[in-house]
């Protein structure tokens, strides 16, 4: 049976601020104008991941002008991802909505995601259609996109973390205590019905993009090494392929000797082949060096974050 929207029904957004001062009432005049058109009940949850701004003090003036307004203020900057998770754990509604407050993320498409949802879908994500970002940029998302599909252990899709997912798939997800998260990938993981929409990506409020080139590379590495074991068999294919290839050389170079009266190639072909193959060893322990990091996170059990205060929630969170 398709799951019809009611008023009684909550919707919680979840969106991390970092040093978004300016942002924030921007954020939330938009969100609220747009959700106003449902017909649902609504929270909102903020989490201030470590900010060094005043976008605390912007946060607090609004909760205390509504009270659908919930704060998380972490003890630190612990990453975009945990401060997601830090957000997902403590919302309340019926369905979760995670996306960015810098309104590269468009509220009028969490209207379609409601659509979706009374149609019975769990999972409801958004694909980039257009983004406002250089050619350079555009073409390193494809690139990225298309490695993680192709290697990955199960079906990735190209989207990022602006999605809905039904209280069904909240609850199974707050399970999954893995420090290294990609939350794209968390999500295709947990399965149920899912589907995409397209969606335009807006502008940034102030016309200036903060994703650094380090932290896409952080975060295409996390996908990878999550949710991908092929890297670890580059070992084994690189062995066995020079392994093969070493010996085809050795019998080569005993029937020159034996049979013919050609030279011996000299240090040339051997210095290369020498640099070859340990390029190749270094980058095959690089591999393992990177399944290994996440190995001694996850030993560490460290938490994923530490919440300093929060204010609006029934309870207080820890």
């Amino acid at each position: 049976m398709d799951k019809k929207v009611q008023k009684t029904d909550l919707i919680s957004v979840v969106a991390p601020v970092f040093n978004e001062q300016k942002g924030i009432v921007i954020f939330y005049e938009a969100l609220t104008l747009a959700l106003k058109k449902a017909g649902v009940d609504l929270e909102i949850i903020f989490i201030n991941d470590g900010s060094t701004d005043n976008s605390w003090e912007v946060l607090k003036e609004l909760h205390t002008k509504d009270h659908r307004v919930k704060l998380i203020d972490l003890s630190r900057n612990f990453g975009h991802q945990n401060a997601l998770t830090a957000g997902i754990e403590c919302a309340q509604g019926d369905a979760v909505v995670l996306m960015d407050m810098d309104m590269e993320d468009v509220p009028d498409t969490i209207l379609e995601f409601l659509a979706k949802w009374r149609e019975g879908y769990k999972i409801v994500y958004a694909i980039r259609d257009r983004r406002q970002v250089s050619l350079i940029m555009k073409v390193l998302y494809k690139f990225f996109h298309w490695i993680n599909a192709l290697i990955s252990d199960f079906q990735m899709v190209a989207a990022g973390i602006f999605c809905l997912m039904d209280r069904q798939v909240v609850e199974q997800f707050k399970k999954l205590p893995e420090r290294d998260r990609y939350i794209p990938g968390l999500r295709v993981w947990v399965g149920f019905k899912q589907i995409g929409i397209k969606s335009d990506r807006g502008q940034r409020y102030d016309g200036k993009s903060r994703v650094g080139v380090i932290r896409l590379i952080k975060l295409a590495a996390d996908s990878v090494f999550s949710f991908s074991t092929l890297p670890l068999r580059f070992a084994i294919l690189f062995g066995l392929f020079f392994s093969f290839l070493s010996f085809c050389m050795v019998a080569a170079i005993v029937w020159i000797k034996l049979f013919t009266k050609l030279a011996i190639p000299g240090w040339t072909s051997i210095l290369s082949a020498v640099m070859l193959i340990g390029g190749i060893q270094l980058i095959c322990m690089g591999f393992q060096g990177e399944y290994l990091l996440r190995v001694f996170n996850e030993v560490k059990n460290r938490p994923n974050y530490i919440v300093r205060e929060s204010l609006g929630f029934e309870r207080k969170i820890d």
